[in-house]
C-alpha cells in the first residue's frame, strides 16, 4: 500500500473523532431548580455544524515516521533494525471545494530530516554491531564504515540526500457520502473507490 494512502488513512481516522467532539458539546441541558425557561431565552442559540463544515480548515498532525521505516526494514529482511521515534509534523488543509492538501509543517522540514538521518545512522550501527556479534565477530563502528568504503559523515549525507520532504506534499479530492469520506488523487488518474473510505 502506498505510504501516502497510509498517512491519509491514519489522519482521517483521527480527524473523524475530532470533528465529533464539538458536536457532542453542542447539546446543552439546564440545571435543576431555577427558571429553566428564562435560562433558555437568555442563552445564546446553539449552532450545530455538520461534519462536512467542521472538517473544513487546517489541521496539524504529528506522524511517527519511524513506524513506516521499521515496517520497511522488516519487509526487507532486517527485522532487528529498529529506528527510534521520528516525528513528521504534517498539516492538512480541507477546502470547501472538495480538495485536501497535505504538506510538512512550514519551517520544520529541515529539523525532521536531521532527526531522521541521526536516528537512521544509529539504528544502522546498532543493527550491524549486533549482527556481527551474534555471528561471533568482534568489530567497531569504524570497522563497519571501513567495510562500506565510506565515512560515517558520507553515509549520513547519502541518507539526507535521499530525503525529499516534497514527497509528502499531496493534493487530493475528498467526497463525503452517506457518512463516509472518500479520498482519491486525480493527478494520478485515481477515481473514487467505493471500498476505500473512513466512516464518520
Amino acid at each position: 500500500e502506498n505510504i501516502m494512502k497510509k498517512i491519509v488513512s491514519i489522519f482521517m481516522s483521527l480527524i473523524m473523532v475530532l470533528t465529533l467532539v464539538p458536536m457532542l458539546f453542542s447539546c446543552t441541558t439546564t440545571g435543576e431548580g431555577g427558571d429553566s425557561s428564562a435560562e433558555e431565552s437568555s442563552a445564546a442559540p446553539v449552532v450545530v455544524r455538520t461534519p462536512a463544515e467542521l472538517l473544513i480548515g487546517t489541521w496539524g498532525f504529528d506522524l511517527d515516521f519511524s513506524k513506516a521505516a521499521n515496517a520497511a526494514y522488516e519487509a526487507l529482511g532486517m527485522k532487528g533494525l529498529v529506528m527510534e521515534s521520528v516525528i513528521l509534523p504534517l498539516v492538512f488543509e480541507f477546502k470547501a471545494d472538495g480538495t485536501a492538501v497535505m504538506a510538512v509543517e512550514e519551517g520544520k522540514a529541515d529539523a525532521f530530516v536531521a532527526d531522521y538521518v541521526d536516528k537512521s545512522v544509529k539504528a544502522f550501527e546498532n543493527y550491524m554491531l549486533k549482527m556481527l556479534k551474534d555471528s561471533g565477530q568482534e568489530a567497531t563502528i569504524d570497522d563497519i564504515y571501513q567495510a562500506l568504503g565510506q565515512t560515517k559523515e558520507e553515509y549520513a549525507k547519502s541518507i539526507a540526500d535521499s530525503m525529499d520532504t516534497s514527497d509528502f506534499e499531496s493534493s487530493q479530492k475528498y467526497v463525503l457520502k452517506d457518512n463516509k469520506i472518500y479520498m482519491y488523487d486525480e493527478a494520478n488518474n485515481e477515481t473514487l473507490n467505493e471500498k476505500e473510505y473512513v466512516v464518520m
